[in-house]
């Protein structure tokens, strides 16, 4: 083989092993777990035994003051909360968790809050009823670098003042600095 064809030919397998994308590596975890009145569940993206989000609700009822002389003002409050320093949680611009929809990327770019507790629902009045479904944004620092990651929640009100938050499955990606998408369940 003539030399230039030989440069030509190793320039060709260098630029192709450049240009090839790297696939994602997403990692899902179905759950059918639902909280009533008042708990949480945790979650573990990455399955190495340590939580790193809780997802949580609390209920209260007001049984002095009665709504429309009959219901006690109800209180309810569904959030996430961070268990691993540098966990962060996708906010919208009134600094709560934001719902998203379905194929929303989570990326560097998306607007975390780090290391803190945030609303996803919050509502304090007479009983409603309300379903309320959309998916988390997460980062997770891991020791190669951030990871981003969805979980998707349900939160349910019923006029019978009960409430129920239900998750049913997470994912992330194995792939640091690489983005996902909402309710992705395996690589592009």
């Amino acid at each position: 083989m003539k030399p230039y064809l030989k440069t030509a030919l190793a320039a060709c397998v260098a630029l192709t092993m450049l240009t090839s994308p790297v696939q994602a590596l997403i990692v899902y975890t179905p759950l059918q777990t639902t909280v009533s009145d008042s708990g949480y569940i945790l979650i573990d993206l990455n399955r190495d035994g340590r939580p790193e989000f809780k997802v949580y609700l609390n209920s209260t009822r007001d049984r002095r003051t009665l709504c429309n002389g009959f219901f006690p003002i109800w209180s309810v409050a569904v959030g996430i909360e961070p268990l691993t320093v540098g966990d962060g949680v996708v906010v919208s611009s009134h600094q709560q968790a934001q719902l998203l929809a379905a194929g929303q990327q989570v990326s560097g770019g998306s607007n975390f809050e780090y290391n803190t507790s945030e609303n996803i629902f919050y509502y304090h009045g007479c009983p409603v009823a309300r379903d309320i479904p959309g998916y988390l944004g997460l980062a997770l620092p891991l020791r190669d670098g951030q990871h981003y990651a969805w979980v998707y929640v349900h939160v349910s009100l019923y006029y019978s003042e009960h409430a129920q938050v239900t998750v049913t499955g997470y994912a992330y990606e194995t792939i640091p600095g690489m983005s996902i998408v909402t309710g992705q369940l395996a690589g592009m």
